[in-house]
Order: C-alpha cells, then structure tokens, then sequence
C-alpha cells in the first residue's frame, strides 16, 4: 500500500465519523451548515471509495492495452469527486438562499460547537499530512486531499464561530442570518477548491505539456551537454500523475560512433531525470546530415567551391 492510499483510508475512516456525528447532530437542529456537512461528508465517501479502488488499480503496471499503465485514473477520480461537488453545492446554495430570505431562530447549535471543534483538530492533522504528501509526490489525488483538507479546517473554524454565537445570542435576530450566509461563504470556497480540481485534472488529461520549472531543466542540460550533439531538433513532454514524459529528439554526425550517440544519451537522460521528480525521457537520435547540419569541414569545402564557380 503506498502513501496515497494510506491517506485515502485515513479519509474514509474521518469522514465516516463526520458523518456520525452530524447526523447525530442534525437531529435536533435546524443549522443548515450541520445537514450541508452530513451530506456532504457522505457524498464524500462514495468518492473516496471509488479513488481507493482506482488507485489500486492504477498501480497495475503497463500491459498491451494500455502501454503507459492507468495513472489516469486519478484524473478521472478528481473529475468526478468535482461534478460531484458541483451538484450538491447547487442544492445548498438555493437552501441558503430560501433560509436567508426567510431567517428562522437557530435550534440545536450547541451540539454543533462540539462537533466542529472536533472537527477542527481532525482536519488540520488531515491537511499537514496531506499537503507533505502533495509536496513529496505531486498527483490529481494528493492534490484534491490536500485542497480538501484546507477548505474543510478553515470551513469547521468559520463554522464553530458561527453556530457559537447562534448557541450564545438564539434570541438575537441577526443570529437567523450566520447560519445561511455561512453556507454560502463555504459554497462560494468549496466551487474554488472544485475549479482548481479541473485545472489540475482536466490538464493531464488533455496531455498537457510541462510546467515552465521542468522545461528549464531539459533547456538547462541541452546547453551542459552541447557538445555532445550536432544538432537539436526540439522536445515533446506530457504530463501524467506521477511522472513526466520527456522526448527530446538529437542530430548525431555520421562520424559519431554508436558508443558516443549512447553516452550522450544516457548523459541527459540522467541529467533530466535528476532535476525532475518521476521524469520518464527518451532520446530519439537523428542523423544530422539529413537534416541540414553542416558537419566539421563541409562549410571550408562549400565556401571553396562557391569561390572556384565565381
């Protein structure tokens, strides 16, 4: 089991409780942000479910039908954990927006202090944890954990605020509108976090190239290694989770040997692989002649020749 998948266990087994302890909590109280958090603690799980079984998958290596293995896998899991936000965001949006236009007194939201200070040290032990994973081995999955785990510490603090004052002041008018405003607040971050997630999936997914950072480093060693070549034709690079695809294509002299063409290879093949975590590159050598290079001493032979004709 790696290190995602630990997290993912981890998950579950939080927002289990989460959604034990807002339906206990929900059960006398009419605090729309409590029911927003059970269902969305249970929607949760069914995607975290469905993200552990595609893990486990993807980490199958490649075989016939899929040369490059199932990483993708994760993409797919973040774009549904997305679309899954989407529509339950929709439903409580118009709850808060009908609980605004209609304010009704705060019931039951002592139990909910309780519960989002419980809440509040889960989720920040969840996001450290997290976002070292994010930083060790960037993938869709750590990435959508550690987003996660940050709208839900700062929501469980903004909400253990609200529902606070609505346990302290049930009788103050203004208290009937926290309750709504806070959803939409929580809304608003959660269709944020739901953006970056379709960004970041929706960009391997399209075989994105990669970042500007990682094509420093492949430009960076080209120009340490430029004797080692006759020409540079260019590079292709794809973004998976996990790993970077580099293809950089080289001109070799016909008078290079089949020895010097592998050093040199296996020189920026290493180089790369060095400056950019889970680099997978490939050198495709050319024949330099083919393509326009003016090999050592043809360019004296030409200039000759142009001389003798005029």
């Amino acid at each position: 089991m790696d290190a995602k998948e630990k997290r993912v266990l981890v998950s579950i087994g939080t927002v289990t409780a989460a959604i034990i302890l807002s339906a206990i909590a929900s059960l006398g109280s009419n605090v729309l942000v409590i029911r927003l958090d059970a269902v969305g603690s249970l929607i949760e799980l069914g995607v975290l479910a469905v993200t552990y079984a595609a893990l486990r998958r993807a980490r199958r290596a490649p075989c016939d039908d899929y040369n490059f293995g199932l990483a993708k896998l994760e993409n797919l899991c973040g774009l549904l954990f997305a679309q899954v936000q989407i529509v339950y965001l929709g439903i409580f949006v118009w709850l808060a927006v009908g609980r605004f236009l209609d304010p009704v007194p705060p019931q039951g939201a002592g139990w909910g202090t309780l519960l989002y200070l419980y809440g509040i040290g889960v989720t920040g032990f969840m996001m450290r944890w997290s976002g070292a994973l994010y930083r060790e081995r960037p993938s869709p999955v750590a990435e959508s954990l550690w987003r996660g785990y940050q709208i839900k510490f700062w929501a469980n603090v903004s909400t253990a605020l609200a529902v606070s004052a609505a346990a302290a002041f049930p009788e103050e008018p203004l208290v009937g509108y926290l309750d709504p405003v806070n959803v939409l607040a929580l809304c608003a971050l959660r269709l944020r976090n739901v953006h970056r997630i379709l960004m970041a999936s929706g960009r391997d997914l399209l075989d994105a190239a990669a970042d500007e950072q990682a094509r420093l480093v492949i430009l960076r060693e080209l120009a340490r290694r430029f004797d080692d070549y006759d020409d540079f034709i260019g590079y292709e690079t794809r973004r998976s989770p996990g790993a970077t695809y580099v293809t950089i294509h080289l001109g070799f002299a016909p008078g290079r040997t089949l020895e010097e063409v592998f050093a040199a290879a296996e020189a920026l093949r290493g180089g790369i692989a060095a400056g950019i975590a889970g680099a997978r590159v490939s050198v495709v050598p050319h024949p330099a002649e083919e393509l326009g290079v003016v090999l050592p001493g043809e360019g004296e032979r030409s200039a000759a020749a142009l001389n003798a004709s005029t």
